[in-house]
């Protein structure tokens, strides 16, 4: 009788860490399921507000053409989101059909913070060295455009609006403009 006491007793034990251990697994799992809910819904939040996003390229204008010609790019962010928008970064490549074969030249900006219902300018500049096409190119390209009546050639502008989850992850939004620049 006395053995069997034990054995129960040694039962009751081994029940209670059971218990235990079933706890300590349903905490983790409890735990693993709301931080896969909080991951979903930052993943779905951030992409729902910077789809909110008009994305606009406003201006493009010749700044210099010598030593390199250099482009000013204007783009204006506006937010239609119930919440303040950041971008962490916007990269673009800047293309010149008439000009150049293939990129032109690459660009980034800054982050940007845009709150509810309120646009942003953002300026930048970027250089297109002569080198890249020889000087005669340039020369050949340019005259032609200008040789046009219009005297304008088209410059195309496309990239990515990147934005970061809560947990750090990058994601990017696309854009494409094309606009005729008057030389």
């Amino acid at each position: 009788m006395g053995d069997g006491f034990c054995g129960y007793n040694g039962a009751i034990n081994f029940s209670e860490a059971g218990l235990m251990k079933t706890k300590q697994i349903g905490l983790l799992v409890g735990v693993v399921v709301l931080l896969g809910l909080l991951w979903g819904y930052s993943q779905y939040e951030a992409k729902a507000n910077i789809e909110k996003c008009q994305f606009e390229l406003q201006d493009i204008k010749v700044l210099s053409v010598k030593p390199e010609l250099t482009l000013s790019l204007e783009f204006k962010v506006y937010n239609s989101s119930a919440k303040e928008v950041k971008v962490d970064n916007i990269s673009f490549d800047v293309f010149i059909p008439n000009l150049i074969e293939g990129r032109a030249a690459s660009g980034t900006m800054g982050v940007l913070k845009i709150p509810n219902n309120e646009s942003k300018i953002a300026i930048t500049e970027v250089k297109i060295p002569i080198k890249e096409i020889g000087v005669m190119g340039f020369i050949t390209s340019i005259a032609k455009v200008l040789t046009t009546k219009t005297k304008k050639m088209d410059v195309i502008v496309s990239g990515k609006m990147l934005y970061k989850t809560i947990f750090g992850q990058t994601k990017g939004k696309s854009f494409s403009f094309s606009r005729e620049l008057k030389i």
